[in-house]
């Protein structure tokens, strides 16, 4: 069975409850096969998210989607289904530390992946007991460089 691990912004489009595509590719998941216990989140995520959250200015809708992704984050953590920073991931991540990987963000622009991002990408590189994660997240040119498993939930949800 395959294990995904979801992007941190896939994490943050599923928590603005706005039915972006991330949204409804985690439910649809079950329909496709994906048992629910086969997805995770980096131990890493929610403090890249809480950390850009608090760096944003401070508005009724920073603060409800800040308890959206607490909310989350704790329904991964109560059914265990957190993704630990293990030596193997470590060793992968300082394997990619100094590679100058980029995204594109929805406007197209180019920016670097942060250390703490390339540490999500090193836990879904190397996965849990030898078993590498699909990574959700939106298509990168990064994703090919790394030779990442992806799913995009723009190309699979309904």
């Amino acid at each position: 069975m395959r294990r995904y691990l979801l992007g941190v912004q896939c994490l943050l489009d599923i928590a603005k409850h706005a039915d972006l595509q991330a949204e409804r590719w985690m439910a649809s998941a079950e329909e496709r096969g994906i048992d629910m216990t086969d997805i995770y989140i980096s131990a890493v995520s929610p403090m890249i998210l809480l950390g850009a959250l608090d760096k944003a200015p401070v508005s009724g809708y920073i603060q409800q989607l800040r308890e959206n992704v607490e909310t989350i984050v704790q329904r991964f953590v109560d059914r265990e289904l957190i993704a630990p920073v293990t030596k193997e991931i470590a060793d992968r991540w300082g394997k990619i530390l100094p590679q100058p990987l980029t995204y594109k963000d929805d406007a197209g622009v180019t920016h670097k992946y942060t250390f703490h991002e390339k540490l999500v990408l090193a836990t879904a590189l190397e996965g849990i007991e030898g078993r590498p994660f699909v990574l959700v997240d939106r298509r990168q040119e990064a994703h090919r460089e790394l030779n990442l498993d992806l799913e995009d939930p723009a190309e699979v949800a309904p």
